[in-house]
């Protein structure tokens, strides 16, 4: 009895702290399509550079965003041309992604505690840190767990 209740209260714990949603832009593109199904969690412990969050910005309550965390509470950013330096260093990004040279509206600032910096990896199509500011700790609904592609026949 004891080893059914744990596996039930398991199954629930799981299948509520995860969740899937079907990204409607482009905006993270090359890394999730338009129309991919990401899975998301909102058990997660803490947030690194890199990782993809799901968060509501402050100035479209009723939308959420996903986007890749780019700079860290307490750092420096400053964005030139296509590079993104954090405290005056060039950020080493990933092979696969690109940052185009855009205006933006937040740039050159140190962020504050709980505050992080975050960036669509298709810096053309993404209304982003850039232009939203930072984004707060209290902010962040979920992480993405894993993202998959949708073929033209199943979307």
């Amino acid at each position: 009895m004891k080893t059914v209740i744990i596996t039930i209260l398991s199954v629930l714990f799981t299948s509520c702290s995860t969740h899937e949603m079907k990204m409607k832009s482009s905006s993270m593109e090359p890394t999730i399509t338009k129309g991919s199904i990401v899975t998301l969690t909102k058990n997660y412990n803490e947030v690194n550079r890199f990782d993809i969050m799901v968060f509501n910005p402050y100035q479209f309550p009723e939308n959420y965003f996903i986007f890749r965390v780019i700079g860290l509470p307490g750092e420096h950013i400053k964005l030139e041309g296509e590079s993104v330096y954090i405290n005056g260093k060039n950020l080493d990004i990933p092979n696969d992604l690109k940052y185009v040279e855009l205006e933006a509206k937040f740039n050159n600032i140190t962020l504050k505690e709980n505050e992080f910096y975050l960036m669509g990896d298709n810096t053309t199509n993404s209304n982003d840190s850039r232009f939203l500011g930072p984004i707060r700790t209290n902010q962040f609904v979920s992480k993405l767990k894993k993202s998959k592609a949708l073929t033209n026949e199943s979307n």
